[in-house]
């Protein structure tokens, strides 16, 4: 057979075995239209709806915060929190907000008496939210006479959980090292943390922010039980390919991991400060809109520091110095 009869026999070869277009406009299809291929992918680049702490967030809230070092995470925890403590007493989402952080920076916002450098007190904090649901229970059972809703005790608090990830417990003879106690005390906040003063008779709310440098860093039970998944934008490709396919892919179709990179380029690339905001709460997830949003926060003013709350006496307490000698405690 001759050189010409190949060419021949291989391109009819070529026709049979081709698969005819098909006629479904989903331009997810495998052999679909290229034209809605690229028109499904342009869809994804438009930036979902901005995220407004004050809307957004249900009662009771677990909210994770994930950027790199310098990222911005604290500026916009601070942020939100302004947002949240805007208004009147009346209005306003909060009341009380206690940092934990061994650190000890930023939250500038926040008075001193209201910082801790370890998780010591977090159990005890905890222990009095829960007492406060049961004293508002008791005296809704009595019903003594001229009670009214005043007479409740309401209490809106945040707790701000700023780098805990690294902390570890107290070392004992069981327990040598000290591991695990942080894990263990924020995992219990993410999943149980919003049952505490739940439908308190009073209006009392428990919610948390956790800061952390890493997604991969945060365990993987907290990042599926928090109610709003924020993070910036990634330099580690394991960082990202972790959080789009967690939390971003909404379709098993080829090209679902594409759309969620696109949203996850489309939220972090607006500006500095810019974050992507997943909605976990949210049951229905078959659309971006409904679950995903984006946040950029203002720029911090170091001229102008606004206090959240506090007495003269709580804003009069200075920190202690940091002790360079504990690093070397064993």
């Amino acid at each position: 057979m001759c050189v010409h009869c190949y060419k021949v026999f291989f391109r009819s070869l070529v026709l049979v075995m081709e698969p005819e277009p098909s006629t479904q406009t989903n331009g997810r299809d495998f052999v679909g239209k290229t034209s809605d291929r690229a028109a499904d992918r342009e869809s994804v680049t438009k930036a979902p709806p901005t995220f407004n702490p004050r809307e957004d967030l249900p009662d009771n809230y677990f909210v994770a915060i994930q950027g790199q070092r310098r990222s911005g995470k604290s500026t916009v925890c601070e942020a939100m929190l302004t947002e949240l403590f805007k208004g009147s007493k009346k209005d306003r989402k909060l009341d009380t907000v206690i940092l934990f952080s061994p650190t000890m920076a930023g939250f500038k916002g926040v008075p001193n008496s209201h910082k801790y450098d370890t998780l010591e007190h977090l159990p005890l904090v905890l222990q009095r939210m829960q007492d406060l649901k049961q004293y508002n229970e008791d005296l809704h059972k009595k019903k003594q006479k001229g009670a009214t809703r005043t007479d409740y005790i309401t209490e809106r608090l945040c707790i701000v959980l700023d780098d805990c990830l690294a902390i570890t417990g107290k070392k004992t003879k069981t327990n040598p090292r000290g591991g695990g106690f942080a894990d263990s005390l924020l995992t219990a906040c993410a999943t149980n943390g919003r049952h505490i003063v739940s439908n308190d008779r009073g209006g009392s709310t428990l919610s948390f922010f956790l800061l952390s440098q890493t997604v991969t860093g945060i365990p993987a039970v907290i990042r599926r039980n928090c109610d709003v998944l924020m993070a910036s934008r990634a330099p580690s490709r394991r960082c990202r390919q972790s959080l789009c396919e967690e939390q971003l892919v909404i379709d098993s179709s080829r090209y679902g991991l594409t759309q969620a990179y696109n949203m996850f380029d489309c939220c972090t690339l607006q500006g500095e400060y810019a974050f992507v905001a997943v909605l976990n709460y949210h049951s229905n997830k078959n659309d971006y809109d409904t679950f995903v949003r984006w946040y950029i926060a203002p720029k911090p003013d170091s001229k102008k520091v606004k206090k959240l709350f506090g007495s003269a006496g709580d804003w009069a307490v200075k920190l202690p110095k940091f002790d360079i000698t504990k690093l070397n405690e064993d």
